[in-house]
């Protein structure tokens, strides 16, 4: 509270997070955080009191921070929290399986996101003609928006080859895609619906979709460097979500990076890739309110305090 009251009082409009990788230990223990379907209705409550308390001062909200990091990290790398990904991916890891549950955890991020959106717009922002308490007014009054950051890099062919060309928009499809599309079209990218075999990819009800369709105010773009992408076989043995793509994703061609090495040892700079990747949101899903939510790269300097 105190930070939005200084924030609003020198002219800064903050715009809240409600998740950013912080999944309550308890709901980890009940049912395994967002593994579980119960989780949905969970963050739709906790999205509900963060509007009722908050709203009248917070008017941009996002549900989620890079739920593709969530997803690839915590559950295909397992190098961030929970840790869990196969065992053959990561030894450290002690539970998890990088071809199944990344899927489950998407899919349940995705649905809690558009119940978020759902109970906003039905509580907090009503049209007039559903105004017909008083109650019901001064919830509706908030005029705020809702939306999500997705983080992606650019995908560009390592090749001018029609192979390569592919495999980088497949690359994009298990990436921004991934999560641009279902608030969309209520629809996984067709790339994903083919190339994930096995069942693993779950399904949206028709109900599901019809509340994903449009479940969004404005989308935040996070980015920070770009790959070249390199057709390759699919895998049969050992399949995570990192080889469905069928798609070999790298800093360098021919041995020359993308761009300027920073201080972390993942990030080239290659500026031209967020033009690139906003140009590709506009033309691709009917030119939505974007907003860089993240940007920028990490230098060496040595830092006093002196």
């Amino acid at each position: 509270t105190n930070v939005n009251i200084i924030s609003l009082s020198v002219g800064i409009k903050p715009f809240a997070t409600m998740f950013h990788w912080d999944t309550p230990q308890g709901l980890e223990d009940a049912y395994g955080g967002f593994r579980g379907s119960e989780i949905v209705n969970d963050f739709r409550d906790y999205a509900d009191i963060c509007f009722k308390n908050f709203g009248d001062r917070v008017k941009h909200w996002m549900t989620l921070n890079e739920p593709l990091t969530v997803v690839q990290q915590g559950y295909v790398a397992g190098v961030m929290a929970p840790g869990r990904c196969s065992k053959f991916t990561n030894p450290n890891c002690t539970a998890g399986d990088g071809a199944t549950e990344p899927y489950i955890v998407g899919h349940n991020l995705i649905l809690a996101h558009g119940a978020a959106v759902e109970v906003y717009r039905k509580k907090y922002k009503a049209s007039k003609k559903q105004d017909s308490t008083l109650f019901l007014a001064i919830q509706a009054s908030q005029k705020g928006q809702v939306g999500i950051a997705l983080n992606a890099g650019w995908n560009l062919p390592y090749t001018e080859s029609a192979e390569d060309r592919l495999a980088a928009a497949r690359a994009m499809a298990f990436t921004f895609d991934y999560f641009m599309e279902p608030l969309v079209t209520g629809k996984y990218p067709i790339d994903m619906v083919n190339n994930v075999k096995g069942g693993r990819l779950p399904t949206f009800t028709a109900q599901q979709s019809k509340m994903l369709k449009g479940s969004y105010d404005f989308i935040g773009i996070n980015y920070y460097s770009s790959t070249y992408a390199k057709d390759v076989p699919c895998s049969t043995e050992q399949v995570t979500m990192f080889s469905d793509p069928c798609a070999s994703v790298t800093g360098e061609r021919e041995g020359v990076p993308i761009g300027p090495k920073a201080a972390s040892d993942w990030l080239l700079i290659y500026p031209k890739g967020i033009r690139d990747l906003v140009l590709y949101a506009k033309y691709k899903f009917k030119d939505p309110v974007m907003y860089i939510t993240e940007n920028g790269n990490s230098q060496g300097h040595e830092l006093s305090f002196d």
